[in-house]
């Protein structure tokens, strides 16, 4: 878990945001350092660190939530791309919707 925390104080240079914080919320959920609530404390971590370099929060709707296990089963066994491009397709479709929702406020 030291590790952990000290990853999530790092900034990777020649990794894109979205690729760090993805690799961290793998990285998180396999220590599984919590006897229940794990999920959803990495899913939590991950929106805090997608916002807080200016995207959107991830949220797993339930339509997505399959996807979801299979990238992080996939990340266990050492596939972090499947995650990534999971985390940074629900933030684009996210972007995608309130771009329109800001379209139909602005006509």
């Amino acid at each position: 878990m030291k590790k952990y925390i000290a990853n999530l104080n790092t900034n990777v240079e020649d990794k894109h945001i979205l690729e760090q914080a993805s690799d961290l919320h793998a990285e998180f959920e396999s220590i599984h350092p919590f006897a229940d609530g794990n999920g959803r404390i990495g899913r939590l971590l991950l929106s805090i660190l997608t916002m807080k370099n200016g995207y959107c929060p991830v949220i797993v709707h339930p339509i997505r939530r399959a996807e979801y296990i299979t990238a992080m089963q996939k990340s266990n066994k050492g596939d972090l791309n499947t995650l990534r491009a999971f985390v940074i397709s629900v933030i684009y479709e996210e972007m995608k919707s309130l771009k329109k929702l800001v379209e139909s406020l602005t006509r």
